[in-house]
């Protein structure tokens, strides 16, 4: 990204599973008209109703974790935002809701509305 292809050279690794994944692609159901492709939301799901649902907001560092993530949910559906989406949440009903940023988010400013949270 520097220009600096010549001096300094990275490294990229990558990681192969051992045995094949479980969870594959599936219809989000959620849709954000306006939002470019790759910031639309996505789901992913073993099929195992074992284990638990789940929904994460995300920042683009979780794009690379998705696939290892989604194996230990039933159905978990990703959005590439920091708020949560209590619609979204009352419409997955998830066991589980992650909230993933860097770090340096956590110095930017709270929204201006805090939404009201339902007991589940």
């Amino acid at each position: 990204m520097l220009g600096l292809k010549d001096v300094v050279r990275e490294e990229v690794l990558k990681f192969s599973p051992r045995l094949p994944p479980l969870a594959h692609p599936v219809a989000p159901e959620i849709a954000r008209p306006g939002l470019a492709e790759d910031k639309q939301p996505f789901a992913m799901a073993t099929g195992d109703r074992r284990l638990p649902r789940a929904v994460m907001f995300h920042d683009s560092f979780a794009l690379n974790l998705a696939p290892l993530i989604a194996e230990k949910f039933q159905r978990i559906v990703f959005l590439s935002e920091y708020e949560f989406d209590l619609q979204v949440i009352d419409k997955e009903r998830p066991d589980v809701v992650i909230q993933e940023m860097v770090e340096r988010q956590l110095m930017a400013p709270l929204p201006d509305h805090t939404p009201q949270m339902r007991n589940f």
